[in-house]
């Protein structure tokens, strides 16, 4: 099983599936206009003309409570049930690397492929670090760079958000930015 701080999968779910709050053309994804788009200005009473653009709020507002919830912001512990299920290894995206490399000594894996690597847009190999690049001691943390999506919500809404992912927060060890426990805000 692998897995993400949940609040770090909300924004990046918002980010790929909602534009990161740019405006949206139907025409050229009409796939995430039918799967992702038309639902929420439905449940959001948003019309349904061009532009379409959606704040990280109003998609929270949508992930949060319409159902069924799809699968890029449902729980983990709802997707994969890790207390009725019995998983050897739970790999976090945010210590994939290292993890990766515990369970080849473990699983006696002799070859391993860097699955960081891709191809640039000139067809050259490069690798992606971006996972990488924090400390091991702050990755059960939130990355800095997505908390600023979190402290321009109501503290209602974020007091709703974390509610809804504590389990995951508990079962896989990640915490809450003191930015968005700070007592004044919720």
């Amino acid at each position: 099983m692998t897995v993400r701080h949940p609040l770090s999968r909300l924004v990046s779910a918002f980010r790929d599936k909602f534009g990161g709050g740019n405006t949206l053309v139907k025409a050229m994804h009409p796939s995430k206009y039918r799967v992702f788009w038309r639902p929420a200005l439905k449940a959001l009473g948003k019309s349904k003309k061009t532009p379409i653009q959606f704040t990280f709020a109003e998609f929270l507002q949508f992930a949060l409570y319409t159902r069924p919830t799809n699968t890029h912001w449902r729980s983990m512990a709802e997707i994969c049930s890790p207390c009725s299920l019995s998983y050897h290894y739970i790999l976090k995206l945010e210590t994939f690397s290292e993890d990766l490399a515990f369970l080849a000594v473990k699983l006696n894996i002799t070859r391993v492929i860097n699955i960081h690597q891709r191809n640039n847009q000139k067809g050259e190999k490069t690798t992606d670090d971006t996972r990488t690049t924090r400390s091991t001691t702050d990755h059960l943390t939130l990355d800095p760079a997505y908390v600023k999506y979190y402290l321009q919500l109501p503290p209602r809404l974020l007091a709703n958000v974390i509610k809804k992912y504590r389990l995951d927060l508990e079962l896989f060890g990640y915490k809450i930015p003191p930015a968005l426990v700070n007592p004044t805000r919720l």
